[in-house]
């Protein structure tokens, strides 16, 4: 049996799986109502996730936004979504370039409608200006907003990776699956060796033989509906699986976590091979500024972000 969450968002009673060669599950917290102040005492200061069940379903965009709605208002602008998307928990693997495809939203509105795998992803929301009287993530208490992103596909998986900064998710159209898992089990979750924030875990089907350290993560799941509020803090892994049609709003916000902050849980992963793509990233990619082919859904690699932080910092100094 596996613990039960109480309306207040804790942790019922319940016991663990009986088969302990398998990672630990149990649900994300919770909170039926808009009870803010333990929002903030229980979840946010302490840093740790949390559903706000229902909290955004007064916005304009809960009730008006579809992928219809966006092919009749945007059905000329350009995009380059993915599309033909594998079908796999760790889309890492592959290259983003060979799933990259220019388009209209209308007619990638019409490939999701097609039953095609596809995603809008990671869209800031200052290019749709006219829209943001649709939604309002003040009132769920984010401060010093750094991005607000639009996130539209259909039978989408992101895989396992975290972020720098504090996220609320908002589920809009349709609905994901949500798995998180705790920064301090990031020395079990095999992360690239080239990127330390994506790792090469299946969330939802993991692989014991390939991974075994996996048996001793504590996966936390989770379902979101139209109106519900995911809280990710930051560094915290997250996984998420949408149903074949999905609309989603994040915002990143607070306070970031510092390169030094990567650089300690680089330490605590432990892995001799991060630091060896570290240093040949740092060089080959940042020194020789050698081409790179970024990963799917991807960013540019730990070695080559450290040395555009540390030239960033020099040009800063020498001023």
């Amino acid at each position: 049996m596996i613990k039960t969450v109480a309306t207040n968002g804790l942790f019922g009673k319940g016991t663990l799986p009986a088969n302990n060669t398998q990672p630990k599950r149990i649900p994300l917290p919770i909170l039926k109502q808009a009870n803010w102040g333990l929002f903030q005492r229980q979840y946010v200061i302490p840093m740790q996730p949390v559903i706000l069940k229902g909290a955004a379903t007064s916005w304009t965009a809960v009730k008006s936004w579809t992928p219809k709605y966006f092919a009749t208002k945007y059905k000329d602008v350009q995009i380059t979504p993915k599309v033909n998307l594998p079908d796999t928990e760790v889309p890492y693997v592959y290259k983003d370039k060979n799933y990259s495809q220019k388009m209209t939203i209308g007619e990638f509105v019409e490939l999701m409608q097609s039953g095609n795998r596809c995603y809008f992803d990671q869209a800031n929301m200052n290019c749709f200006e006219d829209l943001h009287n649709d939604y309002n993530f003040n009132k769920l208490g984010a401060w010093d907003v750094h991005v607000t992103n639009l996130w539209v596909g259909a039978s989408t998986c992101s895989g396992l990776h975290y972020d720098w900064c504090d996220n609320l998710l908002v589920q809009i159209h349709g609905t994901k699956k949500a798995v998180l898992v705790s920064p301090e089990d990031s020395s079990n979750l095999y992360p690239f060796a080239d990127n330390h924030t994506k790792s090469q875990v299946s969330c939802e089907n993991p692989d014991i033989k390939a991974h075994p350290q996996v048996k001793n993560v504590t996966f936390m799941d989770g379902f979101l509906e139209p109106g519900d509020v995911l809280f990710i803090p930051k560094g915290w892994w997250h996984y998420l699986k949408s149903s074949e049609s999905s609309i989603t709003l994040t915002c990143w916000y607070g306070i970031v976590q510092t390169p030094m902050d990567q650089f300690k849980t680089i330490v605590r992963m432990g892995r001799p091979s991060i630091w060896f793509a570290f240093v040949r990233d740092f060089l080959w990619h940042g020194v020789l500024q050698r081409p790179i082919e970024y990963r799917l859904y991807g960013q540019i690699t730990t070695g080559q972000m450290a040395y555009e932080l540390l030239t960033s910092f020099l040009q800063f100094w020498r001023r």
